[in-house]
């Protein structure tokens, strides 16, 4: 079960924590971006842990040319799936070595009889852009497995997801990062 909190809960919790709560020495701005740097940090440290943690998909098709952009809240990569056959019988695609590039591809199975096949194109991920080889080749639909950017906290109402009271990482790291901008001692945090 979730355990979320407000921006503005958050906010009130790292000042209490910092004992700054009648204090604007650090802004509503500059402690916004606090809790926004330390709820990345827990959100990296979650990804880490749990590899799938809120795993997403999407389908991606191209048509023309060999690359596709990839979704606004891409974060991390997890696979990739061609779809020629179909949804209900997509085929990994492996990623190619950047020293092979340039190779020709052929489907490639594992030995036991074909049990696993996989595309005959191959991927890789430069920059914003998912690109296939080879070019001749990648005119097709696939499905991007991948985990999504935590959003930024903007409004006062906008939700952090601390599974299971992991919030408490993102108050005692914003406290500290007040408290270093004070100059305060940040030993008991």
């Amino acid at each position: 079960m979730a355990d979320t909190l407000t921006l503005l809960q958050l906010r009130t919790a790292v000042r209490q924590r910092a004992d700054m709560v009648n204090s604007q020495f650090v802004s509503d701005s500059e402690l916004t971006g606090y809790i926004n740097y330390s709820y990345k940090e827990l959100y990296d440290l979650i990804v880490d842990a749990n590899e799938d943690y809120n795993l997403t998909s999407s389908t991606l098709t191209i048509t023309t040319g060999n690359t596709v952009s990839l979704p606004a809240d891409f974060y991390k990569f997890r696979g990739l799936d061609d779809l020629s056959y179909g949804t209900s019988t997509p085929i990994t695609v492996l990623k190619f070595n950047w020293n092979e590039r340039n190779y020709g591809s052929s489907p490639i199975q594992d030995g036991r009889s074909g049990i696993y096949q996989y595309s005959s194109v191959r991927y890789r991920i430069i920059g914003n852009s998912l690109i296939i080889e080879p070019a001749e080749s990648a005119a097709r639909s696939y499905k991007l497995w991948y985990i999504p950017a935590v959003a930024n906290l903007v409004n006062d109402a906008d939700l952090a997801d601390g599974v299971q009271g992991w919030l408490e990482y993102v108050i005692v790291d914003a406290a500290i990062k007040c408290l270093i901008k004070e100059e305060s001692d940040i030993k008991p945090l």
